[in-house]
């Protein structure tokens, strides 16, 4: 029988199993006796079920049963179920993965609702509260008690227009991303690949190299997987406090005393930063980082609400240890976990997850989530909407050969790493393994050594410099953007990325190139002015304020144009963390010196500047010559895009146009790509959506609608957008 629900608001279907029960019992020796007092204990491979899922389910102490007529009367009835820890129904995907609906769902409300107001919406419903989830306005974990199941809420609550989101919590099999390998090597060649074992020489990640600059040192990683042997001697003196697991999947405990135990989990911890020159085993990619080992799902079954959970805390652990100081976050963040053949749908819950982790993770930098793609030969990167997401670092796995190796392929590809018999941790000492589980802590541990030699960078910057140092590989061809769909920009390179980092103040490049340090240090902006010949012209103008007050406050964006129409390339900061209601602009001079003014931004900095999922768009918009910032959203929660037009004198006027469909409809879709630019030739700069991932025929186009062309500060310009689809393209 096929069922509906809503995800993302649109509408997804599944196929119910018809007379099976799914019944979870409160201990594994009791379960086929729980069951079975609900009706008859039956086999869900006879249904489809897989045996690696079916496996997972049992271990996770759920049995399938065809039930009694009580058991189908009391469940119809939302009636509670004697001696079982929770019951639901089996449902089948079109995709053909397995997962189990009870009448547990996550639901938000409308952020214009108090905390009290959206508690009594839930009890309105019948909805009992069972977790609050802080990375999100009004967002919970409910069971409820006037439904059937969640499947049913889903239906009903999405047609009630304060719900902005009412999805099931499927229990699925969540297993591990690796291919196990019997070879044993001694030596980790993914670090130096001298040639050992008939490999090319040179095809690593230039690790050995980079060591010589950084090991890592200061920097946090969290690795999320299902379980860590924390005690591991090559593992233990990097382990954080802040590591903790979530025990029967939803409460988090703080600590390592209890954490499930996992060969796999191990092993990706060890990739990162296993000890070095302590006397035992090998080491790790960045061996003098720091561990936030977060295990979850530890029998591989469970919601993607929980890995939501684990994702938010490694940003903030105040998401799930209250008074916790949001500091002790993640730099950087990895997990290995999902289902190989590609096919992973993206729960809306895990998508705010993710995307307040990438946006307000490192007090406002940004979190850099580094994932594996599927194993799996030239498997549809975009059929996994996890990996697929826009915030999402996708890594795929190469072999001693500087060769791809089975695994997902297409647009989302970001970067490839070693992942065949590379050696590590594992729970019993050391050995190797291979998957694409192993290549993306490799990647994640390099991006942990860039980020050490500049920790200001943003995680836009740190994921642009792990791109643009990759080495290209293969022997393959690359597109006009460096991209190719079997190694994405390329393969790792540690040596290439820690000098890219270090030399990372950013860069404002007009014909001329400036430097602003978002580190404290500096009270000037130096500029290189092309002479024309190759030859330059150097200057440090005094930034009085602009450098050392505010450039390096957290989750400030260096945005670059022309504010005051003379030609010359200026500087703007745009804070996307609370704190700031202005925005600073140094107008260049001409001459290498600065002149720095801060004017009020009403509303655009303190109100939506730093709303999750919002992106800095620089751009003309009304056509006056000057250059204005805009904010498009891409997470749900508006309705319009604001702007902050540039008045010439480093003043601005704030507008907050209607963009109907395109910010509540579309630009949150995963996969989303903004992209800036004159589409209709009027001179204004518009604003396209082009989706990477299925679901769409057409491209949704913002145009400014701008009308006021002059310069004069004293006059007031207002910007609306049309939105429209451009449901053609041929090329």
């Amino acid at each position: 029988m096929d069922r509906e629900y809503y995800v993302r608001g649109e509408r997804k279907t599944v196929e119910e199993i018809d007379n099976v029960v799914a019944v979870k019992a409160p201990s594994a020796r009791d379960a086929r006796a729980t069951a079975a007092s609900l009706g008859t204990v039956t086999d869900g491979r006879d249904v489809g079920v897989p045996d690696d899922t079916m496996e997972a389910f049992e271990r996770a102490r759920w049995v399938f049963v065809e039930p009694s007529a009580d058991t189908t009367s009391r469940m119809s009835e939302a009636a509670p179920m004697p001696d079982t820890e929770d019951v639901g129904k089996l449902v089948r995907r079109p995709n053909g993965r397995f997962g189990i609906v009870t009448r547990r769902l996550n639901v938000q409300l409308s952020e214009s609702l108090s905390a009290e107001e959206a508690e009594q919406v839930l009890a309105e419903h019948h909805l009992e509260l069972r977790a609050r989830l802080r990375f999100a306005p009004n967002l919970f974990v409910v069971e409820t008690a006037a439904h059937p199941d969640a499947l049913a809420a889903s239906v009903d609550l999405s047609a009630d227009e304060r719900f902005t989101l009412a999805e099931p919590s499927l229990v699925e099999h969540v297993p591990q991303r690796f291919t196990p390998t019997d070879p044993r090597f001694a030596e980790q060649w993914q670090w130096r690949n001298t040639g050992q074992a008939g490999g090319t020489a040179g095809a690593d990640v230039s690790a050995e190299e980079a060591w010589d600059q950084t090991r890592g040192a200061g920097i946090r990683v969290a690795v999320i997987d299902n379980g860590f042997n924390a005690n591991h001697e090559d593992l233990q003196a990097a382990v954080l406090p802040t590591s903790g697991f979530f025990q029967n999947n939803d409460t988090f405990v703080q600590g390592t005393a209890g954490m499930p135990g996992s060969n796999h989990g191990t092993f990706c911890a060890g990739m990162v930063g296993a000890r070095h020159s302590n006397g035992v085993g090998g080491c790790g990619a960045a061996p003098e980082s720091e561990l936030m080992l977060i295990a979850c799902l530890g029998d591989q079954v469970g919601t993607q609400t929980t890995l939501a959970q684990a994702v938010a805390y490694a940003a903030n652990p105040a998401m799930e240890v209250p008074g916790a100081d949001p500091n002790t976050g993640a730099d950087i963040l990895v997990s290995s976990l999902g289902p190989n053949g590609a096919d992973w749908d993206l729960t809306e819950t895990l998508r705010l997850a993710i995307e307040f982790a990438a946006a307000n993770g490192r007090g406002g930098r940004g979190l850099a989530i580094f994932w594996a793609a599927s194993n799996g030969n030239n498997v549809n990167i975009l059929q996994d909407e996890v990996v697929s997401h826009a915030d999402v670092i996708a890594v795929v796995r190469s072999t001693r050969f500087d060769l791809e190796d089975n695994a997902a392929r297409g647009p989302e590809v970001e970067l490839i790493a070693p992942g065949v018999a590379v050696v590590s941790t594992n729970t019993n000492g050391y050995g190797p393994s291979t998957g694409t589980s192993f290549a993306a802590p490799c990647a994640a541990g390099c991006a942990a050594l860039a980020l050490s030699m500049n920790p200001a960078l943003t995680r836009d910057e740190l994921r642009q410099i792990m791109r643009d140092t990759a080495e290209k590989i293969g022997g393959v061809a690359y597109d006009a953007n460096g991209h190719n769909d079997d190694y994405g920009f390329g393969r790792v390179n540690a040596l290439l990325a820690v000098q890219a980092a270090a030399a990372s103040v950013s860069v404002v490049q007009g014909r001329d190139i400036a430097l602003v340090r978002q580190t404290p240090g500096w009270a000037s902006i130096p500029v290189a002015f092309s002479n024309g010949d190759g030859s330059w012209r150097i200057t440090n103008g005094g930034a009085p304020n602009f450098i050392p007050d505010w450039a390096h406050q957290p989750g400030v964006r260096v945005v670059q144009g022309d504010f005051n129409g003379n030609g010359s390339t200026d500087i703007a900061l745009v804070r996307q963390t609370p704190g700031w209601a202005s925005i600073p602009v140094a107008f260049a001079q001409g001459d290498g010196s600065w002149s720095i003014t801060n004017g009020a931004a009403p509303n655009f900095i303190p109100d939506w500047a730093h709303q999750p999922g919002v992106r800095v768009v620089p751009g003309d918009f009304n056509g006056n010559g000057l250059t204005d910032i805009a904010l498009v959203r891409q997470t749900p929660g508006w309705g319009s895009i604001p702007v902050a037009f540039a008045q010439g004198d480093g003043s601005w006027s704030i507008t907050n146009g209607a963009a109907p469909n395109f910010i509540p409809d579309w630009a949150h879709q995963p996969g989303v790509r903004l992209i800036a630019g004159d589409f209709n030739g009027n001179g204004l700069t518009d604003i396209a959506l082009v989706r990477q991932t299925p679901g769409w025929g057409s491209i949704p186009v913002a145009f400014a609608q701008g009308t006021v062309r002059g310069r004069s500060p004293m006059v007031r310009r207002r910007t609306s957008f049309r939105t429209g689809r451009i449901s053609r393209v041929c090329g």
